[in-house]
């Protein structure tokens, strides 16, 4: 019982070290972490491909706080760590990895130009059955095309997001990741 108290107590001391180093909020408790992490992934492959998929941070964030019933502050977190891994691979990138980025607002405003653009960059064979994918989601189920009405309201109005103002850093690497998109 001693000893948990004591590791329980370093990793609290830890993560407050980590919070005030970072700048940035980490909600309490941390977040859920994958087992293995995308280097791992690297190394078990010669040449891996990142698809991201890309989104306004408002509409992100907005998101995952309605249907994930999360916190500001967590929605945020998610959003950026989103931002910053696919910025990071995208600049390491070379042989080892690739990564492609598709922009939410072209998928669902031209979703079968944009899937077909996707997969012609992965180099696999556009199917129109793709175009159905979205009916087998629960949240989408019902529904029999994808509503463009989703679609954001473009780079200048997202550069304005509080959060990208803070922080012109995430700010450039946001911009980078859209001007990069497919």
């Amino acid at each position: 019982m001693r000893a948990q108290n004591f590791a329980s107590g370093q990793l609290r001391k830890l993560t407050n070290i980590a919070r005030r180093a970072l700048k940035q909020p980490i909600p309490k408790g941390g977040f859920r972490k994958s087992v293995l992490s995308i280097r791992d992934y690297q190394s078990w492959t010669e040449q891996m491909v990142v698809l991201g998929i890309i989104r306004s941070p408002g509409q992100v964030i907005d998101s995952i706080m309605k249907r994930g019933n999360q916190t500001r502050t967590k929605a945020e977190y998610r959003w950026r760590r989103l931002i910053e891994i696919l910025y990071d691979l995208s600049q390491e990138g070379g042989v080892h990895t690739q990564v492609k980025i598709v922009h939410f607002d072209d998928l669902v405003r031209a979703p079968a130009e944009t899937l077909e653009k996707a997969l012609t960059a992965l180099e696999r064979d556009f199917h129109p059955a793709v175009m159905e994918g979205f009916q087998h989601t629960p949240q989408y189920r019902g529904r029999t095309s994808i509503d463009p009405t989703r679609a954001g309201p473009g780079l200048e109005v997202d550069m304005q997001h509080s959060l990208l103002q803070k922080d012109p850093q995430l700010a450039a690497k946001y911009k980078a990741l859209c001007q990069a998109a497919l």
